[in-house]
């Protein structure tokens, strides 16, 4: 009789995994209730999410693409086109930026190539109003 070993892969590793076949979805365990088109950072070595800092721009960013509970695992898209919550009224390709509060802005001054991500639709006038963007 053949013996099967089975093995469980960490989130971390599973993660990795979609980086290196080129995935623009990955898995990642909410640190808090997360909204359907919220914008996190998620930390490659765990993939726990976490809110981003006002303006920042050096995360490693996904995008919410459910309702995910705390301490839940769920699917956070990396690139491609996606329905983002917006924080403030945004224009057709405006450049974006995350806030703490897990939203989008307009992004106010472009330098070194900074941006999240590009609206590729009309108008929102204000916050919490889902928009589709390009993640940069």
């Amino acid at each position: 009789m053949t013996s099967i070993v089975t093995t469980t892969r960490t989130l971390a590793e599973r993660i990795d995994d979609g980086l290196k076949s080129g995935a623009k979805v990955i898995p990642a365990k909410a640190h808090a209730n997360i909204s359907k088109g919220m914008v996190i950072q998620i930390a490659l070595a765990t993939g726990l999410t976490s809110a981003p800092a006002d303006n920042d721009r050096l995360g490693f960013f996904g995008v919410a693409l459910e309702d995910v509970a705390k301490d839940a695992e769920g699917s956070f898209a990396i690139d491609g086109f996606v329905e983002v919550l917006s924080g403030a009224a945004i224009t057709y390709g405006d450049l974006l930026d995350c806030s703490s509060d897990m939203k989008v802005d307009p992004l106010g001054v472009q330098t070194n190539g900074n941006g999240f991500a590009r609206a590729i639709e009309g108008t929102v006038s204000g916050a919490d109003e889902l928009i589709m963007a390009k993640i940069l």
